[in-house]
């Protein structure tokens, strides 16, 4: 099961460099997410979506390896490639993996214009590491979801908006 942490700022840019500082932790497993989406409000007030994955041409290339290896048990690896390739492409262009993409605009909608948020969606965290990489972080966000308790949120959330940046 997997839950979300959403950190918003201030700023355009923080929530990359966040989603940046945290990949440490998700090349050590110390963080797992099964989506992680870069909200942005520009100026003129439009909310924009940035995955960390394309989702279509990820799906492109699983469906072109299934299909070569397929198609390769049938003595016809190139038709199964493109066959494999073409139901990669449609599945990846219909399916929204993550976190439903009509809340995040909706959530989106909230932030003030020329801000950002990260939104995770985690299935396990190192709660030690992350609160390191927070620590760290020399901007200062707001915390809108968390998947801790009340307790544990209260001093996740002293981390995130300590005072002093």
């Amino acid at each position: 099961m997997s839950e979300l942490l959403i950190i918003a700022f201030d700023d355009e840019q923080s929530a990359f460099d966040l989603a940046e500082r945290l990949q440490p932790l998700k090349d050590d497993m110390q963080l797992e997410t099964q989506d992680t989406t870069i909200m942005t409000r520009d100026a003129e007030g439009e909310v924009h979506l940035h995955n960390a994955v394309n989702v279509p041409l990820a799906q492109t290339a699983g469906g072109t390896v299934w299909g070569l290896l397929i198609g390769a048990a049938f003595a016809m690896p190139v038709a199964g490639a493109l066959a494999g390739a073409a139901t990669g492409a449609m599945v990846g262009r219909e399916r929204d993996p993550g976190v439903n993409s009509d809340f995040l605009k909706e959530l989106g909608a909230t932030l003030k214009p020329r801000s950002s948020a990260v939104c995770l969606q985690v299935r396990h965290v190192d709660r030690a590491a992350l609160d390191e990489v927070l620590e760290a972080f020399p901007v200062r966000g707001h915390l809108l979801q968390s998947p801790y308790t009340p307790d544990e949120e209260g001093g996740l959330r002293s981390e995130v908006e300590r005072p002093g940046s």
